[in-house]
């Protein structure tokens, strides 16, 4: 008897994590997430713009065509908010202690809140320099979210998660990429995995590093 194809795929299923700034811990939609590590695809890292209309319930990303040329900041779209800095990798978290070792599902982490781009920025510092290294090649970085500090910042505050590099390690088999509602076919010639603009996304779509340790990761 052949699998139902109908069944087991759950169309409401979204992959997107956020840093919560209240409450200083991880969700993936309406899920708190278990998490002290992350596998890192920086294959998949973007940075550029973002904004959000409250009135189409959809935000608008712009992204830069590498991490190593910024873009000036777009002007704002009728019913959107201004833009800001806006970030997109895809990761794996786990959760790991003494007596657990929890893979969570994949997971995009695409936002553009001035604390988690921060967070972004940290976790990119902490794992680029490595990254460079011939030993490391064909291998995903593995970093540690060691908490998160709360900040004044103008007006108001912001929360930032921290990050060190705990290590490098094979691709775990876990780790791939949703195909169903996420865009596998690059608009140019280099291969990025970014949702597609009927997620409620728009963007240009680019990609970031090309050439992309064992450390302290306990599993």
């Amino acid at each position: 008897m052949t699998n139902n194809p109908f069944e087991g795929f759950d169309s409401e299923d979204k992959a997107f994590i956020k840093h919560d700034f209240e409450e200083l811990c991880w969700y993936r939609g309406k899920e708190k997430l278990d998490v002290n590590y992350f596998y890192v695809d920086p294959a998949t890292m973007l940075m550029g713009w973002g904004a959000y209309s409250q009135g189409l319930k959809q935000y608008s990303w712009i992204w830069q065509k590498d991490l190593f040329t910024p873009i000036a900041k777009p002007e704002t779209l009728n019913g959107y908010s201004e833009y800001t800095k806006a970030f997109s990798v895809w990761v794996l978290p786990k959760y790991v202690n003494d007596k657990q070792n929890i893979t969570q599902s994949v997971s995009l982490w695409r936002r553009s809140s001035v604390g988690e781009f921060k967070g972004f920025l940290e976790m990119g510092a902490c794992l680029f320099d490595k990254l460079q290294e011939p030993e490391n090649k064909d291998k995903l970085p593995v970093v540690k979210w060691t908490g998160s500090e709360t900040k004044t910042m103008g007006m108001g505050k912001s929360t930032i998660p921290h990050f060190e590099l705990a290590g490098f390690r094979d691709r775990p088999s876990e780790f791939v990429i949703p195909s169903i509602g996420y865009d596998t076919s690059p608009s140019d010639a280099n291969e990025s995995h970014l949702p597609k603009s009927s997620d409620g996304d728009t963007m240009t779509s680019h990609p970031v590093l090309d050439d992309l340790d064992s450390g302290d990761i306990p599993f």
